[in-house]
C-alpha cells in the first residue's frame, strides 16, 4: 500500500487538534438559586470535544462519597446546563447542622461519542451553597 505524502501529516494534525480540545474540555457548576437543596444545578461546558454525543454527569459528596446527580443526557451543543434541566437524576440534598462545613461536593462530566467512546472527561468541585451554614 502506497501512503501520499501529505496523508501522515494531515492525520497528525487532525489527532493533535482533537487531543487539545479534549485537553481543553472544562466544566463549572453553581448551585440553584431558587432552592439548592432540591433543584439540580447550573452547570457550565467549556470546549465539549467535537463529536460529543452524550454527557455522562456525577456530582457526589465528597464526604461520604453518595452521588447526588448521576445520569447521561444527550448533548445539543449547548454551553450549559439549566437549573432543574437535570432533575430527573438528582437526590436532594439534606444536610444536617454542621455538616456543610466540611463537606466538598466534586461534579465529574464525561463526553462520550455517538458509539459510547469517552472523548474527554472534566472535573469540578465546590463547597455546599452557603445558605446551607
Amino acid at each position: 500500500m502506497i501512503i501520499p505524502k501529505y496523508s501522515l501529516p494531515v492525520f497528525f494534525m487532525f489527532w493533535l487538534s482533537n487531543a487539545a480540545l479534549a485537553a481543553d474540555f472544562s466544566v463549572a457548576y453553581k448551585w440553584c438559586e431558587k432552592s439548592p437543596l432540591v433543584h439540580s444545578p447550573i452547570i457550565d461546558l467549556k470546549n465539549t470535544p467535537k463529536g460529543t454525543a452524550k454527557l455522562d454527569i456525577k456530582l457526589f459528596d465528597t464526604g461520604n462519597g453518595k452521588p447526588h446527580l448521576y445520569g447521561k443526557i444527550d448533548f445539543k451543543n449547548q454551553k450549559s446546563i439549566a437549573c432543574d434541566e437535570l432533575t430527573d437524576f438528582f437526590t436532594p440534598l439534606r444536610p444536617t447542622p454542621g455538616w456543610c462545613k466540611k463537606t466538598l461536593f466534586l461534579l465529574q462530566v464525561r463526553a462520550i461519542d455517538k458509539d459510547g467512546g469517552e472523548l474527554a472527561e472534566a472535573e469540578y468541585s465546590i463547597n455546599c451553597p452557603d445558605s446551607f451554614n
